[in-house]
């Protein structure tokens, strides 16, 4: 996975340099400019398209909802941020580490801080502050890499279920899903791991080359029958939460859309999203929603309020919540248990 410029101190490579007794806030320092810059992002865009549609129906259209409506668009994606919690940890424990709960959880969250960052890799801050409670940085990738490898085939299950509304992205999905499966059987080859491991040298790119190594044996550890069975299905609860917030999003705006066509719908823009590699998906993701709301039968001003609603309600909400995890948030507390 490609590693933003923007976040050096996130590079698996450097991670050992950073202090344990650092906080997570001198981190966070330099990485402001690319959540700063996809904050921009998302805000030209949202602007962009409310001005492109009729303005004062937008917000007439967001307005109308209650407060009840607001807090469970709220409860639902907590819900999905709270099941990845449960997987991370399951993934864990199953490398050989067992970690306070309440800690390990707050430092799971405070990912999400960064997670609008190209391939979520702004994620791997995690490893940072896990290292403290022993846990090694190849360990925290292998996670990561077995988390977006689930995240991956729950999407494409979900994405799926868009066919019946629209066949122009069918080939899309399929090549994404037969890159899927190689990827899943790569990982799985005994020869990789060693294969990026056995280079020698010194550069960045040697050291890169062997902690991917490393990260790869790990998230082979993970990818079992059992547990790859469990993250998926664990993947496709934390998403399906999120895609049942669109479904609501759209048909309290007005657009009216069947359980299972909406879902696909909310996979589809997020999946596209995230191949653009751009920081959260920002344009593709929106781009996709609000166009096949459109297509739906909703007009531009309902498609437009939906999806910027459901991203600030999903997107936004996580890299908050994250923000105010990461706070505060210093080096080990306690040791690991």
């Amino acid at each position: 996975m490609g590693i933003s410029r923007g976040l050096p101190l996130l590079h698996p490579g450097l991670v050992s340099r950073i202090p344990e007794s650092a906080p997570l806030n001198a981190v966070l320092q330099r990485s402001r400019r690319p959540l700063a810059l996809s904050v921009v992002a998302a805000a030209g865009v949202y602007l962009l398209a409310i001005a492109l549609a009729d303005g004062s129906e937008v917000w007439e259209r967001l307005r109308s909802l209650s407060p009840g409506a607001v807090a469970v668009l709220l409860a639902l994606p907590t819900f999905g941020f709270a099941v990845r919690f449960v997987r991370w940890d399951v993934y864990l424990r199953a490398l050989g580490h067992q970690l306070p709960r309440p800690r390990h959880a707050r430092i799971y969250w405070a990912g999400f801080a960064l997670t609008t960052t190209p391939g979520k890799v702004g994620e791997n801050l995690r490893a940072v502050y896990l290292r403290g409670h022993g846990v090694p940085v190849a360990h925290s990738v292998g996670a990561f890499v077995a988390e977006r490898l689930g995240d991956l085939v729950a999407m494409l299950f979900l994405s799926g279920l868009t066919f019946g509304l629209l066949e122009r992205y069918s080939a899309a999905v399929a090549a994404t899903s037969a890159l899927t499966v190689a990827l899943l059987v790569a990982l799985r080859s005994p020869g990789l791991p060693d294969w990026l491991e056995g280079g020698g040298g010194t550069t960045l790119l040697a050291r890169v080359r062997r902690m991917a190594g490393h990260g790869v044996a790990a998230a082979r550890d993970l990818l079992g029958t059992r547990l790859l069975v469990a993250g998926v299905a664990i993947a496709l609860l934390a998403w399906g939460a999120e895609a049942l917030t669109f479904v609501l999003a759209a048909r309290w705006i007005g657009v009216e859309l069947p359980l299972g066509v909406g879902m696909g719908v909310f996979a589809l823009g997020t999946l596209l999203g995230a191949v653009s590699m751009l920081p959260g998906g920002v344009g593709p993701t929106e781009a996709v929603m609000g166009g096949l709301l459109m297509l739906a039968g909703g007009t531009a001003a309902e498609a437009t309020a939906a999806t910027v609603l459901v991203r600030a309600v999903t997107l936004w909400w996580a890299v908050a919540l994250g923000m105010v995890a990461l706070v505060g948030l210093t080096g080990p507390e306690e040791p690991a248990r």
